[in-house]
């Protein structure tokens, strides 16, 4: 019994399709199932005041922080940028920061099981009346990544120059 091209032809067609649609099957499963995972850790936060000029009403607020911050998921992730939130006397304050930069200046990106030190800074320029040298300034900071967002809460130390 001899098989026809054409019946050859379809065989081998559908046999691809369905291994076509397995491995995309596959391939979406696995998307869905592997997730980044960001745990972090606040090691260290401090602050400085600094006056603008020779008006004492100008100044720049900066704050350092440095976390330590592991992906233990199966997916790599890129920190985007963080966000600083804090209080001083009645005003509530939020900080942006989009060059967020591991150690050694590489850019935020954490593979699967990769672990390293997050330092931001975050610049304030304010006026006040009386200047309010807080000696602890308690914060959040959130890091937005790829696929979500990790806060941190911590207190900040003033800088003692």
């Amino acid at each position: 019994m001899a098989i026809s091209l054409e019946l050859f032809l379809g065989i081998l067609g559908t046999v691809t399709g369905l291994m076509g649609a397995a491995s995309l099957f596959i391939h979406i499963l696995r998307y869905f199932r592997e997730k980044p995972k960001i745990e972090a850790e606040l090691q260290e936060a401090k602050h400085h005041y600094s006056s603008r000029g020779e008006n004492e009403k100008n100044y720049f607020l900066t704050f350092i922080t440095d976390s330590l911050v592991r992906n233990t998921g199966d997916r790599g992730t890129t920190i985007g940028y963080a966000e600083l939130s804090f209080s001083i006397g009645k005003q509530q304050h939020t900080l942006s920061e989009r060059s967020v930069l591991l150690q050694a200046n590489r850019q935020a990106r954490l593979g699967p099981n990769d672990m390293a030190t997050l330092r931001v800074s975050f610049q304030l320029l304010s006026s006040y009346d009386v200047h309010p040298e807080q000696k602890e300034i308690p914060f959040e900071l959130t890091l937005y990544h790829t696929h979500g967002e990790t806060k941190l809460h911590g207190v900040s130390n003033i800088i003692v120059k």
